[in-house]
């Protein structure tokens, strides 16, 4: 059974420091690394998505999409293939 009581945010004040001091030492170890991929955003929610999340949508050219929680459809950070 899960305790929701010892619950925590990474970011929280006082987790913040340790989170930062864990990437950095992941990171010199070459466990993690910095790259240019898109991140999957998710306006409705206000956070990232892991790719098995998303709905993968393949545009030929500029194609205003409906997106979850807005009005308009619109073309943001879409790749073309």
């Amino acid at each position: 059974m899960t305790d929701w009581s010892k619950e925590r945010f990474t970011m929280d004040k006082q987790l913040s420091e340790s989170v930062s001091k864990t990437f950095v030492k992941l990171y010199n170890d070459g466990l993690v690394y910095r790259d240019t991929r898109l991140v999957n955003w998710c306006p409705a929610l206000n956070t990232a998505l892991s790719d098995i999340e998303v709905d993968h949508v393949s545009v030929t050219k500029k194609t205003k999409l409906s997106v979850p929680s807005y009005d308009k459809k619109y073309v943001r950070n879409a790749r073309f293939y």
